[in-house]
């Protein structure tokens, strides 16, 4: 990844590019995102794995290269609860309050047992918002993640799309472009 004060870069492999585009801020949030080209394809399709916050920024001039640890918006969670509410309150509308303390916005509107009250405080300081959203999640029987710069709760569909040895071995990977010698994507 070129270094600098915008940081960007994409890696061509063949028909497969991998990248980062500054998405806001250009010190601390990117979202990276990785596009495949199919034989009879006239462009690429991207994925884009969210947005992120860069934690960390290590350059080695001596290989010229950058290394980013980033974390999805969930880092924000990772402080200790410290919700105060008023109770009985729905599963929807602890959720809501706890979006609101962080300062996210919301794409879900109601999910499976979003309905349920919550009697009385379960949570104290030991307890971290991002524990307390992993019981949420829990309850709803799915996953809290941010679809873009939203939180939601999220549940496997089938896509209906089938990898099969034919595809694979029909992907063509070519010479690396550019400074961009390695990408790694991790949740």
């Amino acid at each position: 990844i070129a270094s600098g004060a915008a940081i960007a870069g994409v890696a061509v492999a063949g028909d497969v590019v991998a990248g980062v585009s500054n998405v806001g801020d250009a010190s601390i949030i990117y979202t990276p995102r990785f596009g495949v080209k199919a034989p009879n394809d006239t462009d690429y399709s991207y994925i884009e794995y969210g947005t992120y916050i860069i934690k960390e920024k290590k350059h080695d001039e001596e290989q010229d290269t950058v290394l980013l640890e980033c974390y999805d918006l969930m880092l924000k969670s990772m402080v200790p609860y410290d919700l105060v509410m008023e109770y009985p309150v729905t599963v929807n509308g602890f959720l809501d309050a706890i979006c609101t303390r962080l300062g996210w916005s919301k794409r879900y509107t109601t999910f499976v047992n979003s309905g349920i009250e919550i009697e009385e405080e379960k949570y104290d300081a030991s307890y971290t918002f991002r524990d307390v959203l992993d019981e949420i999640a829990q309850v709803a029987g799915g996953m809290i993640a941010f679809v873009g710069d939203e939180l939601d709760v999220i549940y496997p569909t089938n896509s209906g799309e089938t990898i099969d040895s034919s595809n694979l071995k029909t992907l063509k990977m070519g010479g690396v472009y550019g400074p961009v010698n390695s990408l790694v994507l991790a949740r």
